[in-house]
């Protein structure tokens, strides 16, 4: 009986926990791992736009010899790449 008492208090500690990690506060573990995961996808955006203008760029010049047209297409399909994986 007393063991079903504090399993059921332990239960409610935890969820309570979990309320406020989601609850918004600046400190909790749920704001921090929203504000990790947007900055994760917001990098990704912006490294492939910077892959792919570079990538373009450089293929697309005609001042450019044909090797540099060769880092163009890595430019280009390595973008491609990451996000078709």
């Amino acid at each position: 009986m007393l063991f079903n008492s504090f399993k059921m208090f332990i239960a409610d500690i935890q969820s309570l926990s979990d309320k406020q990690a989601f609850a918004g506060g600046k400190n909790s573990p749920g704001h921090n791992a929203r504000k990790r995961a947007w900055i994760r996808i917001l990098m990704q955006v912006v490294i492939t736009v910077l892959c792919l203008a570079m990538g373009f760029y450089i293929f697309l010049s005609r001042s450019s010899s044909e090797s540099d047209k060769k880092y163009g297409t890595f430019l280009i399909g390595t973008a491609m790449g990451y996000w078709l994986r």
